[in-house]
């Protein structure tokens, strides 16, 4: 884990600002879904966020940190609240602890607007969040975000994320920085760290690939370890880089929830790119700037990588946000059927050509992508 050598409250950068707004986006539209879902079919329970590594809370010119960010989405929010909000605040650091307490004691009296404000919690992340885990009224139904934004990029254990995910209705928004592993991969003191993060050594493969190739795979790599030891359905990384094009780190989102991981792309697609903000494309391994992947790209995308398959519109919804930077999708399948790049194969009565979106959660209209070749003519003909 990267040394925290910063003071109390520090210098706050554009990414860091970026990051707050995709927070603070995601976290407008999860409150009020997350809370109806809580009090419906007959439950009643409290939904939990909980910031684990919150710092102190604002930043040297008194910016607001990721807590007062969360308590301030809540109480600003035009919706109301069925079921409580009740968030938790960890930090390891006392001077950070006790600026973070004073920021917050405002907020720790009588419950506003269905917000719930706890005290918060001086312990290790790790620790401070099991804990809660334990707790019998988060055994089980319980709502819950977690935010995981660490220093370094061995203070997660895939184990603990893991544990989380276990759960239902239950999200990681974290963090991991590329910049600092990047620099420590050759010191095989920080080896075990990495192997905790990832629940195995399957990582050090990445030590044999040239350089210009290592941050792709490591995020492949670190992928497939959420997916199979982190219990996570949708996991989604979108990176931040220097102004130079440098990989600093990559933000990742996890999600048993396909609405979760739509509404976590829209609160991206809503921050406003100043050319620090960048998307993977998972099928070129090339960064991009957001605004590159509109509908023609995902037109594109569909039309090469689904050549010959036949699929429901739900399946190609699927897709599209476990696979693309995407969640917008009309347009592109009809741009595909206007062009005879895609058959429908079969279709509800009355249907209008064109219109894809009402048949997203059912199988009802179906599509076969025509093959490569096919396209090729089809091309040509026009």
């Amino acid at each position: 884990m990267a040394e925290d050598t910063l003071p109390t409250i520090w210098d706050a950068d554009a990414h860091t600002f970026a990051k707050l707004a995709i927070l603070r986006a995601y976290l407008q539209a999860w409150m009020p879904i997350l809370a109806r879902q809580s009090s419906s079919r007959g439950r009643s329970r409290e939904v939990v966020y909980v910031d684990a590594f919150s710092g102190p809370g604002e930043y040297s010119r008194g910016e607001p940190g990721s807590p007062l960010v969360a308590v301030q989405t809540a109480l600003e929010h035009v919706s109301e609240f069925p079921n409580p909000i009740r968030m938790f605040f960890i930090e390891r650091r006392q001077d950070r602890w006790q600026h973070l307490d004073h920021l917050l004691s405002p907020h720790l009296k009588a419950p506003q607007r269905n917000l719930i404000v706890m005290p918060p919690i001086l312990g290790s992340a790790d620790d401070e969040v099991r804990r809660l885990l334990e707790r019998k009224e988060f055994q089980q139904y319980c709502p819950m975000l977690v935010f995981l934004d660490q220093f370094g990029y061995s203070a997660i254990p895939m184990e603990l994320i893991g544990r989380i995910m276990s759960g239902t209705s239950r999200e990681v928004f974290s963090f991991m920085n590329w910049r600092d592993l990047n620099r420590y991969l050759a010191d095989e003191t920080k080896w075990s760290g990495i192997d905790r993060a990832f629940g195995g050594p399957e990582w050090r493969e990445i030590l044999n690939i040239k350089s210009s190739m290592r941050s792709q795979r490591f995020l492949q790599l670190y992928d497939e370890a959420l997916r199979v030891r982190g219990k996570v359905s949708f996991s989604y990384s979108f990176s931040m880089h220097d102004q130079r094009d440098q990989l600093l780190y990559w933000l990742v989102f996890c999600s048993n929830s396909d609405r979760g991981l739509e509404e976590m792309k829209k609160a991206m697609w809503s921050v406003d790119d100043r050319g620090h903000f960048r998307f993977s494309d998972k099928h070129s391994g090339q960064f991009n700037l957001l605004p590159g992947f509109d509908q023609g790209w995902l037109a594109g995308t569909l039309r090469s990588s689904l050549a010959g398959r036949q699929m429901s519109v739900r399946e190609i919804r699927h897709y599209i946000l476990a696979e693309t930077p995407c969640y917008i999708y009309a347009e592109a399948l009809a741009q595909l059927e206007r062009t005879g790049e895609i058959e429908i194969v079969s279709s509800p009565p009355g249907r209008r050509k064109g219109s894809f979106v009402k048949y997203a959660e059912n199988d009802d209209l179906v599509v076969r992508f025509v093959n490569e070749r096919r396209s090729e003519q089809l091309s040509l003909l026009g």
